[in-house]
């Protein structure tokens, strides 16, 4: 469980972790993400390769992210300490159970993925190869 308001027409449903289990499974999360973020830094690690011609034309194919990284070693590792500092951080609101300052790290969490994405998973609208 996250923090999400969803504002309808019926009204407004508000969802937040309120219960032990549901702060539990914030922190399972967020120690999901500093892991993942660690085996982005790792020199040895390799993109999965997508099963032949499964790559949506909006998005780099496994071997064009291996070259966009291997010329942008510096900016994938910033993104990834990025990532890893902003969990620590939102580790740190998890364990105090602090909804404000958690759900603030929500845009800098979200700008260390999508910055990256943009740059090494989204292809430019202009560059998108036909299907």
């Amino acid at each position: 469980m996250a923090v999400s308001y969803v504002a309808t027409e019926a009204g407004t449903t508000e969802t937040m972790p309120t219960t032990d289990d549901d702060w539990a499974g914030l922190r399972k999360r967020a120690d999901v993400l500093v892991k993942a973020s660690a085996t982005l830094m790792l020199p040895v690690l390799k993109i999965a390769d997508a099963p032949a011609g499964k790559t949506p034309n909006y998005q780099y194919t496994p071997a064009e992210i291996e070259q966009l990284r291997s010329q942008n070693q510096n900016a994938w590792r910033e993104y990834a300490v990025r990532l890893q500092n902003t969990t620590q951080q939102l580790i740190g609101t998890i364990e105090r159970r602090d909804l404000n300052g958690f759900t603030e790290l929500g845009v800098p969490l979200n700008q260390a993925c999508e910055g990256c994405h943009s740059q090494f998973w989204y292809r430019p609208q202009q560059f998108r190869r036909p299907q």
